[in-house]
């Protein structure tokens, strides 16, 4: 994912748009990482963002040089070809924020040439909105970067491997598990699951 985004990085001309979720740190840390190697500055929009990555700096999972972060209102102080901006939200609020952003936000207006890249999967009933929302980015004539399967993902799921939820349950040894997110289909073959790791079954 690394070789994907620094290609992004160094082919794109104008600014660069980053939606991915706030709880992803590592995706969050490529970024800030890949911004200051290619001469970007960082501006992040939206409350989570803001606080994951205030909260990562402060743990130290993420190090943020120092000048390299400034306030979205800063952006027009700089070219465009200088700018990376994060963007945070679930993908209810993604399209309606992307939207507004294309159209008339004061500070981070999405315009033409400039390229926005989704790296996260598309949550199951959000497929309407999201591609409305890339429709709308295409008639603004902004480059949209997203899976369609033409080219290598920009994406990698942030959720754990049914041997990293094994190893979590014996570490925990839980009195109870109770699977509370996902599909119904998700959350039975979880409880499934952890039924072998000592934990009482009562399906």
């Amino acid at each position: 994912m690394r070789r994907k985004f620094d290609e992004v990085f160094a082919h794109t001309k104008r600014r660069l748009f980053i939606s991915c979720f706030s709880s992803s740190i590592h995706r969050i840390k490529l970024a800030v990482e890949l911004a200051w190697e290619h001469g970007r500055k960082v501006a992040f929009v939206g409350r989570s963002m803001t606080n994951s990555s205030e909260i990562a700096e402060d743990l130290g999972y993420i190090d943020i040089p120092e000048g390299l972060l400034i306030h979205p209102g800063e952006m027009k102080n700089y070219p465009p070809e200088k700018v990376c901006v994060m963007i945070s939200g679930t993908q209810g609020s993604l399209c309606r924020r992307f939207r507004g952003r294309v159209d008339n936000h004061k500070h981070a207006k999405i315009e033409k040439g400039d390229t926005v890249v989704l790296s996260s999967r598309i949550i199951p009933g959000n497929e309407k909105a999201i591609y409305r929302m890339i429709d709308h980015l295409f008639r603004r004539q902004a480059h949209v970067i997203y899976e369609d399967g033409s080219s290598p993902p920009i994406h990698v799921s942030g959720h754990g491997s049914q041997e990293e939820l094994k190893l979590i349950i014996n570490l925990v040894k839980p009195k109870y598990f109770i699977p509370i997110h996902g599909e119904y289909r998700q959350l039975k073959l979880h409880a499934e699951m952890a039924g072998p790791c000592t934990v009482p079954s009562e399906a």
